[in-house]
């Protein structure tokens, strides 16, 4: 895993978090046209403890301790995890944060002993689906569960 640049710092994520989290999330939805979806495709933004019991939602600060980067795993069952929440603010991209972040969370998903690691996401997040192809993820037939915002699904064996 590469290492935090000077001046950042990760941590998990609680629920007293989830204001500045939902804030972040539906800015980077809006600059991509993306809707956010607070009734379901981000409910589990409204109390993140209960939300990531099976699982962790990390939290990317900058130097000025500013909320900068997101990214969660959630358990589907025993040998399968959802990468979810991955967002980075725009000023933070095109350094190498979005790769620690999935990197964080794919030692995340083998530490915890998973096989499997899936995603759903928008096309329009072409930035992140590139860096999810970089790492192995192939796209998947299957149909996204989580709303009409996302439209594609991809899994990376572990």
């Amino acid at each position: 895993m590469p290492d935090l640049p000077e001046g950042y710092s990760i941590r998990s994520a609680t629920s007293a978090d989830g204001e500045p989290v939902r804030r972040l999330v539906n800015a980077i939805l809006q600059e991509y046209g993306i809707n956010p979806d607070p009734e379901h495709a981000d409910k589990g933004l409204k109390d993140i403890d209960a939300s990531f019991t099976n699982g962790r939602l990390d939290l990317l600060f900058n130097e000025a301790d500013r909320l900068t980067g997101t990214v969660g795993v959630l358990q589907i069952d025993n040998s399968v995890c959802e990468l979810t929440k991955m967002f980075l603010d725009k000023c933070e991209r095109g350094q190498g944060l979005g790769r620690l972040l999935l990197e964080r969370a794919l030692g995340f998903a083998r530490q915890n002993g998973y096989q499997t690691m899936q995603l759903e996401t928008d096309t329009k997040l072409i930035e992140a689906i590139a860096l999810y192809k970089r790492y192995g993820f192939v796209e998947n037939e299957a149909e996204s569960d989580a709303t009409k915002r996302c439209n594609t699904v991809m899994r990376l064996t572990l």
